[in-house]
């Protein structure tokens, strides 16, 4: 892995950089580009792009974002549920199936 690019990969352009702390800053402005803005690096990364994506197709951007945060509510929504339906069963039945769960994980 190379370590250099990759500290100087966020400050390669400075455009963008500041665009990007400006966009943190503002409190709802962040939630509909910060996420999206997550994805289009991804996607880069995954392209094997170099170079920082920008801040340009803001529509895609917001509508990214809105996506991401779809998806992120459902993981969440179903970890929630989980721990509802955990927290209905008594505690010592909770503590013997992770009790055998984890023998069963470390023992092979």
């Amino acid at each position: 892995m190379d370590f250099k690019s990759a500290l100087t990969k966020p400050f390669g352009k400075v455009k963008n950089l500041v665009i990007g702390l400006v966009l943190l800053i503002v409190p709802i402005v962040n939630v509909f580009s910060i996420p999206g803005y997550f994805i289009r690096i991804a996607r880069t990364s995954m392209e094997k792009g170099e170079n920082l994506p920008g801040f340009e197709k803001k529509l895609e951007l917001v509508l990214d974002s809105i996506k991401a945060l779809i998806v992120w509510g459902a993981y969440a929504a179903l970890f929630f549920l989980v721990l509802l339906a955990l927290s209905y069963i008594p505690v010592p039945i909770i503590s013997g199936v992770i009790g055998i769960a984890w023998i069963i994980v470390i023992i092979p």
